[in-house]
């Protein structure tokens, strides 16, 4: 499962290019949420060093692509001719990737210190 921090920059590694046909080809992503069942589309560049290996997408939500509201996602990735700018899942070639992602808040973690001394002193450091 694909987990997405919101307002964070974030990292989708696949392999599509091993059930892509379309050369050159950019893939659209369409995320449908769980339980609202909305639909958000967008196109993101292939930034992988090595594409036929994996593909790696870069993003930064809230930025590049705001998923609203936070939770469950299924996501199709979709390959079409490079260029295209469609954002219409019924006119791209071919569906290549399904699967589920979590979309979440940033989790502030506070880590906290105490110690207390031979002499019954306590430190805290926050």
């Amino acid at each position: 499962m694909i987990v997405i921090r919101r307002g964070e920059v974030n990292e989708i590694a696949l392999t599509l290019s091993e059930l892509s046909e379309e050369d050159p080809r950019e893939y659209l992503f369409a995320f449908y949420h769980d339980q609202e069942e909305s639909e958000i589309t967008v196109i993101l560049s292939d930034t992988s060093t090595t594409p036929d290996r994996y593909n790696l997408f870069i993003f930064t939500e809230g930025v590049d692509i705001t998923l609203e509201p936070e939770g469950d996602y299924t996501y199709i990735v979709y390959e079409q001719p490079d260029g295209s700018g469609n954002l219409d899942p019924t006119l791209a070639t071919r569906e290549v990737e399904r699967g589920k992602m979590l979309v979440t808040e940033i989790e502030s973690t506070e880590i906290g210190y105490s110690y207390t001394d031979e002499d019954n002193i306590s430190y805290e450091l926050d």
